[in-house]
């Protein structure tokens, strides 16, 4: 409908605007907020898992002060170029190119402001599957969960998106974790997915690569 499309882009600039740097500064900067977030402890805990898991966005947004504060974030957003998809999209390409020379940090960096400057979901998804990718080599293991969490809030039905390589690699993190159950969890949805590509006959699908999984499967059986 006409309504829904009219919320949807907005509500997802914000899911990134509230992880852009400063982000906190710029709600306590608002004397109103301000005050609250001073003296609500709850309020503060609220904001601040926003900040950390923007997907929760949705389900605070009717709190009046969190709408005030999603209104600030986006405005400011908008105001220093964040939702510029063409951005985003040139930060995930520096960031693949960082990666491909075992520059990590520079390529983390480079998927972070992805994530900071972009709005469509196709694209937070994918910075967010390839930040996780960078912290298991970091061997950051809760981050790499985390962005997995992101991506996969975002990708939806994965019509689009390679939702294997998300499961794949929150399943490495969560048996780094010693989440062993929830890692063997992942894996098999990794296998299930890919095998639904390969029978549909996708591109860049392979047998190989299903077999791989399998045996992934298996092992953490």
């Amino acid at each position: 409908s006409t309504q829904s499309t009219g919320t949807s882009r907005p509500a997802k600039m914000a899911a990134s605007a509230w992880q852009v740097p400063g982000a906190l500064e710029t709600l306590m900067a608002d004397p109103g907020l301000s005050a609250e977030l001073s003296q609500d402890s709850g309020f503060m805990a609220a904001v601040r898992k926003i900040m950390v898991f923007p997907a929760c966005l949705p389900s605070k947004i009717h709190d009046p002060r969190i709408a005030r504060a999603n209104q600030l974030l986006c405005e400011r957003s908008q105001a220093t170029g964040g939702g510029d998809e063409t951005s985003a999209m040139a930060a995930k390409s520096a960031g693949n190119s960082h990666f491909s020379r075992g520059e990590l940090r520079e390529a983390l960096g480079c998927y972070e402001q992805g994530i900071a400057q972009g709005s469509d979901a196709e694209i937070l998804c994918a910075c967010h599957s390839n930040a996780a990718m960078v912290l298991i080599k970091l061997e950051r293991w809760a981050e790499a969960e985390g962005h997995c969490n992101h991506a996969l809030c975002l990708g939806g039905d994965g019509r689009t998106l390679d939702l294997s390589k998300v499961y794949y690699r929150r399943a490495i993190a969560r048996e780094k974790l010693a989440r062993v159950e929830q890692a063997h969890g992942d894996m098999l949805r990794a296998q299930d997915w890919y095998g639904n590509q390969l029978m549909r006959e996708s591109v860049g699908f392979t047998t190989r690569q299903q077999l791989f999984l399998h045996a992934e499967s298996c092992r953490l059986r």
